[in-house]
């Protein structure tokens, strides 16, 4: 039966449940793979679980088999992106990984973000998971994420399990923590962002994005402050925004038009 994911005769959220698991390469002891696409396409993505809810769960939508779209971000405006970084060896830092979204009823997400050696990701005590959800994402979308067996990569998955949507068009929709190895060398890396789809129920397949991940040697071309409390006159973080430097916690900061890491 098509929806019936864990062959148990009936639509219940745990056939989403199993997709969501099956994508992120964690198997349910019942999956029938054939039942879970519901869009037909030959694979199974985060667009299955959101047609799956909308037509079997929350019945918003027509059962019959819906021809998917693909699309790339220079066809459209839907798409993910980590802005570039800059660290030290033995940093640890919260990156953002932003959505621009044309659309506003996107109700899946899905990603695998890789890093370069040297680096790795940080399990986050606080929502029990490599990933936090930012204000961005509804109460009721379910994002998780699992580590892959290669290439250091994380895979991320999310589906809205009710009517809410991924709220406004533009901003980060979830974080997450790296740290750079005390060895690591300095120069730079890339951190790729692959298997993207932004999913309203008719795919959006999202052209791969890179961002540059540059390594510095504190003692090469950085001046040292001591974290006095005291205010400056211009002072921005890595990312252009403007603060003061009492909200500066330690790491590189551009004050007066210089680089200067604050300890």
């Amino acid at each position: 039966m098509l929806g019936d994911t864990d062959n148990n005769g009936k639509h219940t959220i745990n056939d989403a449940v199993c997709i969501i698991n099956h994508i992120l390469n964690q198997p349910c002891p019942v999956f029938i793979e054939a039942a879970a696409d519901l869009d037909g396409n030959g694979k199974i993505t985060i667009n299955d679980a959101v047609l799956l809810i909308s037509q079997y769960i929350l019945g918003t939508q027509s059962k019959s088999r819906m021809a998917t779209r693909a699309a790339s971000a220079s066809d459209g405006a839907n798409f993910l992106s980590i802005e570039d970084i800059t660290m030290l060896p033995g940093e640890v830092k919260t990156i953002e990984v932003m959505m621009e979204n044309d659309r506003n009823d996107i109700k899946g997400i899905q990603c695998d973000i890789t890093l370069p050696q040297g680096v790795s990701f940080l399990y986050d005590e606080d929502s029990e998971d490599y990933v936090s959800a930012t204000s961005r994402i509804p109460s009721k979308l379910a994002l998780s994420s699992q580590m892959q067996d290669e290439n250091n990569t994380l895979r991320v998955a999310g589906v809205c399990t009710g009517s809410a949507s991924i709220y406004g068009n533009s901003g980060s929709v979830f974080t997450f923590m790296l740290k750079a190895d005390e060895n690591i060398k300095e120069g730079m890396y890339d951190i790729k962002l692959t298997n993207v789809e932004l999913s309203y129920g008719e795919a959006i397949d999202v052209a791969d994005h890179s961002s540059v991940l540059e390594i510095q040697n504190q003692a090469s071309n950085v001046s040292s402050l001591p974290f006095e409390g005291k205010e400056y006159t211009e002072t921005y973080d890595l990312n252009g925004r403007h603060i003061g430097i009492s909200q500066a916690k330690n790491g590189i900061y551009i004050i007066n038009g210089k680089k200067v890491y604050v300890k």
